[in-house]
């Protein structure tokens, strides 16, 4: 591996200097560290630089996903790429004796695959461990608080993280990246493996999206796709909380459609539990309109009190997040 032939991008919407910019910060300190690689970030919202082979600086927006900012930069790799990993802003691999990138290039070459899913299980920090900080230098305190979870290739949670695909398969194929409320880890790695992650879930997508996904099928002339065994770290994560997912569930299949009209009125909700039809009540109104109910999302997710969601903003700043050889962290408050 090196920067001729292999690539990771990164696609990161942060607006401050609190614990996300730290968790990119590490992220890419690692991937230097570790690796010969050509370092692409895409950028939103903060005007930082992060010293990578190429930094794509854009302006932060509500109607974003990172899909998106991933097919835009596949066409700004080198010539010379073969390989291309993808990866979440937030997302490290777990310590390992052998470096993970290297054995997934390693695995997709053996298997003749034309993409990888990186990992068969990830680690959640949870809301304590983002929230709660021990100084090392005095208490050396060590924060054992994580949710483990296996991958969606592997039975779990269709979690994305890191994949790796080889360059000119995924450059024909694209990501689907018009999941406004989310879930577009569950739509692409469903169109990738063929199997359906979430039975319940697909059956309230639209038959757009359903097309869209057998089309790029197809255009594939079959998908060889894989997954590694090993461990992926999620160095942000809020507590786990359904309230928000819910309610996005109502108006998946009405939102996540390509070329959707967003001055187009809401259609009516898809309700499967009882406090749905609350969240519809204080928040749905006749009228609205799909832009409308997007920013709402947005801004519930971004909100301390909305739906009383536990999430707390993650305003304190740190020095880093320091691996140890095994689990758990050491995390180590800002002096000063």
């Amino acid at each position: 591996m090196d920067k001729n032939n292999t690539a990771i991008i990164i696609s990161a919407d942060i607006r401050d200097f609190g614990y996300r910019f730290l968790a990119l910060q590490n992220v890419i300190k690692i991937y230097k560290e570790n690796y010969n690689i050509f370092i692409v970030l895409v950028l939103r919202g903060l005007d930082h630089d992060f010293d990578v082979d190429l930094q794509i600086n854009e302006k932060h927006l509500t109607l974003f996903t990172k899909e998106k900012d991933w097919n835009a930069a596949i066409d700004e790799l080198p010539e010379s790429i073969k390989y291309v990993f993808f990866s979440d802003a937030d997302c490290i691999e777990a310590p390992d004796k052998k470096p993970l990138l290297n054995t997934a290039i390693e695995e997709l070459e053996r298997n003749n695959l034309d993409g990888l899913h990186c990992f068969s299980d990830i680690l959640y920090l949870s809301e304590y461990a983002t929230q709660t900080f021990h100084c090392k230098e005095t208490l050396g305190n060590i924060i054992n608080d994580f949710e483990h979870q296996k991958s969606g290739s592997n039975g779990g949670v269709a979690s994305g993280g890191l994949l790796l695909f080889k360059k000119d398969w995924i450059k024909k194929v694209r990501f689907i990246d018009y999941c406004w409320l989310g879930a577009g880890d569950t739509v692409n790695l469903t169109m990738f493996m063929p199997i359906t992650i979430d039975d319940k879930f697909s059956e309230i997508w639209n038959e757009e999206l359903i097309e869209d996904i057998e089309e790029r099928r197809r255009n594939s002339n079959g998908i060889r796709f894989g997954r590694l065994n090993a461990t992926i770290i999620h160095l942000f994560h809020r507590s786990v909380d359904l309230n928000l997912n819910k309610f996005k569930r109502m108006f998946y299949g009405i939102v996540s459609k390509p070329n959707l009209d967003l001055n187009e009125e809401l259609g009516d909700p898809h309700i499967e539990y009882l406090e749905q039809i609350e969240m519809c009540k204080k928040h749905i109104y006749k009228g609205m309109k799909i832009i409308d109910l997007i920013n709402l999302a947005y801004a519930l997710g971004e909100s301390d009190n909305e739906l009383k969601f536990p999430f707390l903003k993650h305003n304190k700043y740190i020095n880093t997040v320091v691996l140890t050889d095994t689990y758990p962290f050491k995390i180590c408050e800002k002096q000063g």
